[in-house]
């Protein structure tokens, strides 16, 4: 996966793209899940996240597998909850 070669060459995580975008915000809007998770393993920051990324996130957990609550799981220790 690119994400990880990008990773593991040193790759700045949290930088943002003109707009403020980080990799991070790209994956979740882009419903990246794997790819979100592998930033978040690897310290993306949730800053500036729209506050209701993690209460969708958490609605969207409900209904999926273990991949996606483990995200939820990260964004959480990193972020706080939603409710």
């Amino acid at each position: 996966e690119i994400a990880a070669l990008l990773l593991a060459a040193g790759a700045p995580i949290d930088d943002a793209d003109g707009r403020g975008r980080t990799a991070l915000h790209c994956a979740l809007e882009g419903k990246r899940l794997a790819v979100a998770s592998l930033l978040m393993r690897h310290g993306a920051a949730p800053a500036g996240l729209d506050p209701g990324a993690l209460a969708l996130l958490e609605m969207e957990e409900r209904a999926a597998a273990a991949p996606f609550r483990r995200l939820v799981t990260l964004l959480e220790e990193r972020w706080g909850s939603a409710s």
